[in-house]
């Protein structure tokens, strides 16, 4: 099921229960691009007037979500015109949402390179592209919501978010199950800000030499500040900067104070950085502080969108019979883009004994054989600070 009921039922305080049967019955309608349906379905919830939650906060921030989620859909669905004729609208209603003010501002400017491309079939604008452009991420839309409300948005329309004084993002934590595109994310916003990319492992700031690592930490955010505007991608953040609870070296110690030093004010020097971990409390608790990592986001399992693409992909180039991906994937919630992966290839094997094209019982056979590597005892864990 996708995540968007979840968000609903945060957002309603839980005074309204989300039924998350109706949340799948969404998701198979965008799956199946039945685009008029999943707008009706969102329209419903826009445009319901339930006397008795009419002023609750939590109901206005229910049917807000289910807006924005409509405008997200219709810019995938490059129906530009129409999520600016809804962006507008919520403009007028709610002048202090800054997420519809940028939103807007976006979508007027795209529309106006469309006109210009019209008018002048010959001119520059001819290779426009959105600046919010999720063309190779399948799915996993409310984490793209989330990231363009609370990231993107502010650094693409940075004025009218100073406007509101909306602080802009220092850094990002992005936490969750491994194998499950934190890193294709980090990559993708910075390909979409056209920010410079830095990606750094463990290994790559090991030192023999004691404060070693500490130098290196400082000549890294040096290079970042030299390129920026710049991301710092820290991949598995908490072998970088663990928990000091349990009692390090000094120079352990020292080299997350030098961590500590240099994230503070990154967004002053046009500096994202974006950490990615398993379990939030491994990560050092002065860094999960607001200032610092401003913003925790939870990166899970592929949704159904993501699933039937990642193992679209997966099977090109193999002799292929006619699959129902829907039918095979609907299920599967719990599964990482890796084990998706060892699924397609075990399909495979299954075909290649009988020499014939893999079809949807040899991917039935596989999923009967491999579990999921991921629990959701261990989505619980890993989201405990």
């Amino acid at each position: 099921m996708i995540r968007f009921g979840v968000l609903m039922v945060n957002a309603m305080k839980k005074r309204i229960r989300a039924d998350f049967k109706v949340t799948k019955k969404l998701a198979a309608l965008i799956s199946r691009n039945r685009q008029s349906l999943a707008l009706q379905y969102l329209d419903k919830i826009i445009g319901s007037d339930y006397k008795l939650f009419r002023k609750d906060e939590g109901f206005i921030e229910y049917r807000r979500a289910a807006l924005q989620f409509k405008i997200d859909l219709l810019v995938e669905w490059k129906r530009y015109s129409e999520a600016l004729a809804w962006t507008c609208l919520e403009c007028e209603i709610n002048p202090e949402n800054v997420f519809a003010q940028a939103m807007k501002k976006q979508l007027k400017h795209m529309l106006l390179m469309e006109d210009l491309e019209y008018r002048l079939p010959e001119s520059p604008t001819k290779e426009r592209v959105f600046a919010i452009n999720w063309d190779d991420v399948a799915g996993m839309r409310e984490l793209k919501l989330t990231l363009e409300s609370d990231l993107i948005l502010p650094l693409l329309e940075p004025e009218i978010y100073r406007q509101y004084k909306v602080p802009f993002p220092n850094g990002i934590l992005f936490y969750g199950p491994p194998g499950c595109g934190k890193t294709f994310i980090a990559k993708k916003l910075a390909s979409m800000l056209k920010y410079y990319f830095m990606e750094l492992k463990p290994s790559d700031l090991a030192s023999i030499y004691v404060h070693g690592t500490q130098e290196k930490i400082g000549e890294t955010f040096r290079e970042a500040q030299e390129k920026a505007p710049a991301i710092i991608f820290f991949d598995e953040l908490d072998a970088f900067i663990p928990n000091r609870g349990g009692g390090l070296f000094h120079s352990y110690s020292s080299e997350v104070n030098e961590f500590l030093v240099q994230l503070n004010d990154c967004s002053k020097r046009n500096i994202l950085v974006i950490g990615a971990t398993n379990y939030l409390n491994h990560v050092d608790a002065a860094v999960r502080r607001p200032g610092r990592f401003d913003k925790k986001i939870y990166v899970g399992p592929p949704d159904l969108d993501a699933r039937i693409e990642a193992v679209k992909n997966f099977m090109k180039g193999r002799p292929t019979a006619k699959i129902d991906y829907y039918t095979i994937l609907g299920p599967r919630e719990l599964y990482s883009y890796a084990d998706l992966e060892l699924i397609v290839n075990e399909a495979a094997r299954r075909a290649l004994r009988g020499r014939v094209p893999i079809s949807s019982e040899h991917f039935n056979a596989a999923f009967g054989e491999i579990s999921p590597s991921i629990t959701l005892e261990m989505i619980r864990e890993m989201s405990e600070e």
